[in-house]
C-alpha cells in the first residue's frame, strides 16, 4: 500500500511539473491574456510592438479621462548601426484602422468629439511607475532602446476584426513606417 501512495505522489508531482514550465509568458502568471510581441526590422531601427491592450481611460496628474473604448500600444525601438548617436524622430500616432476604417472617423460618426491621443516617452525610472510595466514580455535596455506608450481613445471597438497600426520612427528628421496588424479577438479588454 505504501508503494502505491508513494507512486501516486510522484505521479501528481510530475503532472504539476509538466503543467508549469519556466518559459511561460509572465502575463499568464498574472492571469492576463497573452500578448505575443511583434518585431519588425527596418533600415534605421528594429521596432517591437511589445504590448497592446484595449483601454478606455487615461490617467494624468490624478485626472482620469474615461471614454467608451480605445487602445494602448507599447513600442520598443532598438536603433541599428550608427543611429544610436543620432537624434530620434517620431511622427505622433493619432489613428489606426479597424477592418480598413479609421478609428478616429468611427469615433466622429458616433457623435464623439475628437479626442487627443497621448504619447509618452519612457525612461527606466518613469517606466517603473507605469501600470502595465510588468506585462511587457521583452527586454528593454534603456541605455540604447527607446520606449513609447501611445493611448488612443474613442468609440467602442468591434469585437471582431483586424486592427492595422502604423508607427513612424527614425532619426535626424527621417522616419520609416512600421506596420502592425492585430486580431481584435487576441487583444485583452
Amino acid at each position: 500500500m505504501k508503494k502505491i501512495i508513494v507512486f501516486s505522489i510522484y505521479v501528481i508531482i510530475a503532472f504539476i511539473a509538466c503543467k508549469t514550465t519556466p518559459t511561460e509568458n509572465k502575463n499568464a502568471e498574472y492571469g492576463f491574456k497573452r500578448f505575443e510581441p511583434i518585431t519588425i526590422t527596418g533600415e534605421m531601427s528594429e521596432m517591437t510592438l511589445a504590448y497592446a491592450k484595449r483601454q478606455n481611460y487615461f490617467n494624468q496628474l490624478g485626472q482620469n479621462e474615461i471614454h467608451p473604448d480605445g487602445m494602448v500600444f507599447y513600442f520598443v525601438i532598438q536603433p541599428l548601426g550608427n543611429n544610436i548617436s543620432k537624434t530620434p524622430a517620431l511622427v505622433e500616432l493619432r489613428d489606426f484602422t479597424i477592418n480598413g476604417t479609421s478609428y478616429r472617423e468611427m469615433t466622429r460618426l458616433n457623435g464623439i468629439n475628437e479626442i487627443e491621443p497621448h504619447t509618452i516617452a519612457y525612461s527606466r525610472r518613469s517606466f517603473q511607475g507605469d501600470e502595465f510595466n510588468k506585462r511587457l514580455d521583452v527586454q528593454i535596455d534603456f541605455d540604447t532602446n527607446h520606449l513609447f506608450k501611445v493611448v488612443i481613445l474613442g468609440t467602442n471597438i468591434p469585437d471582431n476584426g483586424i486592427i492595422d497600426v502604423v508607427f513612424r520612427f527614425g532619426f535626424d528628421g527621417k522616419v520609416e513606417p512600421f506596420n502592425y496588424q492585430l486580431n481584435v479577438n487576441d487583444i485583452e479588454k
